[in-house]
This record gives structure tokens, C-alpha cells and sequence, in this order.
């Protein structure tokens, strides 16, 4: 996440990638032409290097081909730090847009939940500002938080 942008040899990286799916020890590269990936670093990010994301989107571009690099949308010219951006304004338990801090969520007046959503599944429909309606039910969680056994023969 900090190392210099010489440590990310992508061509190591994509030559170790097409080795392995080769090999059948990974599922086969071509299928993230059919994927949809979004990338982001805020320019005041100073949590992680700007070197690493270039490098996982250089790796992306590698096996989407010059046919599907739209599939790719990197996002590198907001002037937000290291968190996921949202709309909000002036909402005191939120960081301000250039922000490297807790709880990581910083207000830049950029819908990134919105522009995710709208990379991965198209169109969507208008936002609701509507009263919500409805009853917030509680249920019990922890079936989902027991340690994990393995069954027998597996």
C-alpha cells in the first residue's frame, strides 16, 4: 500500500495471472471481460499509495482488452482522501472531502455509491427523497457469528 511505485512490476503480476489460469489453478482470465470494475483514489489520498491502484487497474486493463476497457472506471480526480465519498454536506460525524481519517467516509458532494451502482448495473431509477415508510425489524444475528466447524469427511 506504500511501497515505490518500482516495486509494482504489473507485467510479474500478469505474467504469474496467465501462468496460473493456464494451469486451470485459476478460473480463466477472460472472464473479466464480462465484469464491470470500478477503481478509486482519491487525489489527497495518503493512506495508500496512488502506485498501487495504477498498477491494479494497469492489471485490469491487461486481460479486458482494447474491446472492454470501458468496462474499467477509475476514478482518480476527486480531491478526496483515503474513505468512500458520499454527497452529504456538513454532517458532523463525517470528514471533510481531503480527509485520511476515521470513520473514513468523507463528504465530497460525489454520489460514489451511486456512480458504483450505476457502473455495475446501468441506469437507475430516481432517487426516492420521499418520507420513508416502513417498520425496522430486529432479528437475532448470531447463528451467522459462531466459529465456523468442519463437518465430518469434509
Amino acid at each position: 500500500m506504500k511501497g515505490p511505485a518500482s516495486d509494482q512490476n504489473i507485467k510479474h503480476f500478469t505474467n504469474q495471472a496467465d501462468a496460473k489460469a493456464s494451469a486451470g489453478e485459476i478460473d480463466p482470465l477472460s472472464n473479466l471481460a464480462r465484469q464491470n470494475i470500478y477503481l478509486f483514489h482519491g487525489y489527497n489520498g495518503a493512506v495508500v499509495y496512488k502506485a498501487a491502484p495504477d498498477a491494479a487497474a494497469e492489471f485490469y486493463r491487461h486481460d479486458l482488452g482494447d474491446g472492454k476497457r470501458g468496462n474499467l472506471f477509475y476514478q482518480t480526480v476527486l480531491g478526496a482522501g483515503h474513505s468512500f465519498v458520499v454527497t452529504k454536506q456538513n454532517d458532523a460525524g463525517l470528514n471533510d472531502c481531503s480527509a485520511n481519517k476515521e470513520p473514513y467516509i468523507d463528504q465530497c458532494g460525489y454520489d460514489q455509491a451511486g456512480i458504483i451502482l450505476q457502473h455495475i448495473y446501468g441506469r437507475l431509477n430516481p432517487l426516492n427523497c420521499g418520507q420513508l415508510a416502513g417498520t425496522l425489524k430486529s432479528f437475532d444475528q448470531s447463528l451467522y457469528t459462531r466459529p465456523h466447524t468442519a463437518e465430518p469427511g469434509r
